[in-house]
């Protein structure tokens, strides 16, 4: 089991850094990884813009201090910042674990019987 998530799962600093640092609205937040990790499908400028807009937030400190869920819930309010909205939305909704894996390792039991049990991920994934 531990093979299997360690081949198939990475949830490690890199993803988990930057991420912190944005949802606490801090001024050194990488943006570009923001971007690529939660929103390569969102404009960078705007979303650049639309988090530079927050910082000068008269309440910012404010902010600061707010759940990821009530900042979601203020943020869907006003429409200037969708992009910035959108991503702290797809965080809040990101789960540690789903029925995906769940149904995933499912099926590695089902394939890795005892005679196979030592099957690499490599040979796994042509069956």
């Amino acid at each position: 089991m531990k093979n299997y998530l360690d081949e198939r799962i990475s949830i490690d600093d890199s993803i988990i850094e930057p991420t912190v640092k944005f949802v606490a609205l801090q001024p050194d937040a990488y943006l570009q990884e923001i971007h690529n990790i939660w929103g390569s499908d969102l404009s960078l400028l705007e979303v650049g813009q639309e988090y530079a807009d927050i910082l000068e937030h008269q309440d910012i400190q404010n902010l600061r201090g707010k759940s990821l869920k009530n900042l979601v819930t203020i943020f869907s309010l006003n429409s200037h910042i969708r992009n910035v909205t959108v991503i702290m939305a797809r965080i809040l909704t990101a789960k540690p674990h789903s029925a995906d894996v769940e149904r995933q390792i499912s099926a590695n039991n089902r394939l890795k019987t005892i005679p196979r049990n030592a099957m690499l991920l490599k040979t796994f994934i042509y069956l």
